[in-house]
């Protein structure tokens, strides 16, 4: 019986998380269908645990905000996310989560995309659209997310139009040799 108490009592403990544990890994901020927002962000938990998201994770590009509302990301797993949606042309997939009406609109030239726990930073990408996603129908997808989130080198244009909303990345390749960061 005690086994099972202290199972039990050790299953719920929740571990606190560090950046880079759930990484920002895809995002669309500039459809593919012409002057539509159907726009997205991929969270990816690059743990082997689970990791709930509740209301002290918060989700924004700098002016508009989500707040979590109890959503578990599972050890390896990915957490799609809708920000924005045009009432023209259908989402294309059936997101976790529907972000939309918070405020969050990604430019289609150059914005941030930041996952913070209170005031921790967790993941933070400023991307610009010379980093390959261009609007033409590719994803901006993270190449290694154990990779600097901040530089070019680390991030690309997917390969099918549309991105891979849930799924490993096209152009997934771990172990990247990148230049040093820096940042602060």
């Amino acid at each position: 019986m005690r086994t099972v108490i202290f199972l039990l009592v050790l299953a719920t403990i929740s571990f606190a998380i560090s950046p880079g544990d759930i990484v920002v890994n895809e995002i669309m901020y500039n459809g593919p269908e012409s002057g539509t927002d159907n726009e997205w962000v991929e969270l990816f938990n690059t743990t082997g645990s689970d990791i709930l998201l509740d209301s002290t994770f918060e989700l924004t590009d700098g002016e508009g905000s989500y707040f979590f509302e109890g959503v578990t990301i599972a050890a390896g797993g990915y957490l799609t996310i809708k920000v924005a949606e045009n009432d023209v042309v259908p989402f294309p997939f059936t997101p976790d989560i529907d972000a939309t009406g918070f405020g969050i609109l990604l430019s289609n030239t150059s914005d941030e995309v930041i996952l913070k726990e209170g005031s921790v930073i967790i993941d933070e990408v400023a991307y610009v659209d010379s980093w390959g996603a261009d609007g033409d129908g590719p994803s901006l997808e993270r190449i290694d997310p154990d990779g600097p989130s901040s530089i070019a080198e680390n991030w690309g244009p997917s390969v099918p139009d549309g991105g891979t909303p849930g799924a490993v990345n096209s152009i997934y390749d771990p172990g990247g040799d990148f230049p040093p960061a820096i940042s602060g």
